[in-house]
């Protein structure tokens, strides 16, 4: 190249150097030179190209050499291959000495050697006590035979951690403390026994021709025992009809003839037409005490009027003992004269057993509906239970009287008291009659 002077730049920069009359380019290896005239900037433009390779080996640092990838970076070594740090791979076998590791050495150091643990072992042999810390050596092991043995020596530690569960096995009634004595103080619950041992009941009885054993079944109050088959029952009298009238037609009075209540009622010399409502009141019940030699459930009480009286006279049945409850009552009745009154009525009567027959009114009258009994001579003569011949269980009639108010009879029966009408002429109680029939 000729000329007043070169100026040289770089890249289209200022001039490098002074002015040279030439520039002489070498071509180094794997580098190619491109030069071109470049009019318009009247300058030679000249382009190195590298095709790398080539040259001495040589160190990668520096900042001429880079590479923007692992694989990049492994084209440019020659005798490794670099991997990522993320990747997984088995370390080189080596070894540490105990100061490496973290703590090794005064760890190791507070531990027992293997002297010093067999030491403890032997000492412990030689012991006669238990406090021996839990160590056991296998020679006193050996030494035991059993359970036995080992308690006896103070040689078994329970983990109370894993409890063991013992063997099945038996006992003979003998090796168990007291159980002998007390079995035979038990009461056996079975057979004619009942309840609990502790708390035995009878619930039979034994019949001495079989002998049978008998269960005992219901037996209610006033039912008489009898044995049905192998059990022990109550059971309920069966009447004896000794009475062509028993269980059939009874009356209220005495033992409940209905003969001797008719005669009564007829034979005019002993009957009075009697009471009216205003002899009895609406503040007294007049009663006469009867009791049947046979049991009966009526269907109708008939009574016998004389004349005709609306809604005035009321009857009514109690047990004797004061305070039973009203067993019936009738209600206010109407009567027709010598025309049957007959009250429809459901009532069982037991057999020998005393009731009070009643009779009260609501308000008062002067037309006697009924004829009756004659008044007894005085109340000490046919008086409530009174002595020497009331309160025998005979079946007299026995006339008493207790308060109503205004003509209503008591749920229960109040006190009872002689009759007041004694040796009067105001009559007594009228008659019925207890008829099964309908």
């Amino acid at each position: 190249m000729q000329g007043s002077g070169i100026e040289v730049r770089k890249d289209g920069g200022d001039p490098v150097g002074s002015e040279r009359n030439c520039l002489n380019l070498k071509q180094g290896t794997n580098v190619t030179i491109t030069i071109t005239d470049n009019p318009a900037t009247n300058c030679l433009d000249v382009e190195f190209a590298s095709s790398g390779g080539g040259g001495e080996p040589h160190a990668i640092g520096g900042a001429s050499h880079t590479a923007s990838t692992l694989a990049e970076l492994n084209t440019k070594l020659s005798d490794a291959t670099l991997d990522k740090n993320t990747d997984a791979r088995p370390p080189t076998a080596h070894g540490h000495a105990q100061s490496d590791v973290l703590n090794l050495v005064d760890d190791l150091a507070a531990k027992e050697t293997p002297g010093g643990a067999q030491a403890k072992v032997d000492a412990h042999a030689n012991l006669t006590t238990t406090a021996h810390g839990g160590l056991i050596a296998s020679s006193e092991k050996a030494a035991a035979s059993g359970i036995a043995s080992l308690n006896a020596s103070s040689k078994v530690v329970q983990d109370c951690a894993n409890p063991q569960t013992p063997a099945s096995h038996s006992h003979a009634e003998s090796e168990v403390t007291n159980l002998t004595t007390d079995l035979a103080a038990k009461v056996v619950v079975a057979g004619q026994i009942g309840g609990t041992p502790s708390s035995p009941t009878v619930i039979g009885l034994r019949e001495t021709s079989g002998p049978t054993l008998l269960e005992l079944g219901s037996i209610a109050d006033g039912q008489y025992g009898k044995r049905v088959g192998s059990t022990f029952v109550g059971g309920i009298p069966t009447a004896v009809v000794s009475n062509p009238w028993d269980g059939i037609l009874n009356a209220s009075y005495a033992d409940g003839n209905p003969g001797r209540a008719l005669d009564r009622i007829n034979d005019i010399l002993n009957t009075v037409a009697g009471p009216t409502p205003t002899g009895i009141g609406s503040t007294v019940a007049r009663c006469v005490l009867f009791k049947l030699s046979a049991a009966i459930t009526t269907a109708k009480i008939r009574l016998f009027p004389v004349a005709a009286v609306a809604n005035l006279y009321k009857f009514a049945i109690y047990p004797k003992a004061v305070g039973s409850a009203r067993l019936w009552e009738s209600g206010l009745v109407s009567t027709t004269a010598n025309t049957w009154l007959n009250i429809s009525a459901v009532v069982t009567l037991a057999a020998n057993t005393e009731y009070w027959w009643c009779v009260t009114t609501t308000s008062t009258g002067t037309t006697a509906a009924f004829r009756t009994p004659a008044a007894p001579l005085h109340s000490a003569f046919f008086g409530a239970s009174v002595a020497p011949l009331g309160a025998r269980n005979l079946g007299l009639p026995e006339y008493a009287q207790f308060a109503v108010t205004a003509g209503a009879f008591p749920a229960t029966l109040p006190s009872i008291v002689a009759a007041a009408y004694g040796a009067g002429s105001t009559g007594t109680v009228p008659i019925a009659f207890f008829d099964s029939v309908s």
